[in-house]
């Protein structure tokens, strides 16, 4: 009720956005018409594969429904990059969403806040584009 501690709706919250990170990061990234859940299984496979791939070797992989087919390096790295890229962001905007939420003192703006809905704001929003600059800056433009 109106009567529970800050804390404990911060609390609560916390725990709210993190499992929806979770949720959102094990849905998957898209890449070029394809689409690829990102379980931990998932994210062991690909991890387990990125080598391979970056010595310039073709890999086995498959995407969201479809057989496994062999991907060049190039094709596979791409996924790689997409998928690092697409976990890292959504893990930013969390821990930025969540350091955002304790500054909050009113219960139902802490309440309102929705993972992927709310904005960054102030220094928090400023954090999160520079790390996104980063991320997409240095791995280039990618080509689809």
């Amino acid at each position: 009720g109106a009567s529970e501690p800050i804390n404990e709706v911060i609390s609560q919250k916390k725990s709210e956005l993190s499992a929806e990170c979770e949720k959102t990061i094990v849905a998957g990234v898209d890449v070029g018409d394809a689409h690829y859940s990102l379980t931990i299984e998932d994210q062991a496979n690909i991890l387990a594969l990125t080598p391979l791939a970056q010595a310039g070797n073709s890999v086995f992989y498959h995407s969201d429904s479809n057989m496994c087919r062999e991907y060049s390096s190039d094709e596979f790295l791409a996924v790689v990059n997409a998928a690092t890229v697409f976990k890292t962001l959504q893990t930013t905007y969390c821990n930025l969403l969540i350091r955002q939420i304790e500054t909050m003192t009113d219960a139902e703006e802490i309440r309102a806040v929705k993972y992927g809905v709310t904005e960054l704001t102030g220094e928090f929003a400023e954090r999160y584009e520079m790390i996104k600059a980063t991320l997409i800056g240095d791995n280039g433009e990618t080509n689809n």
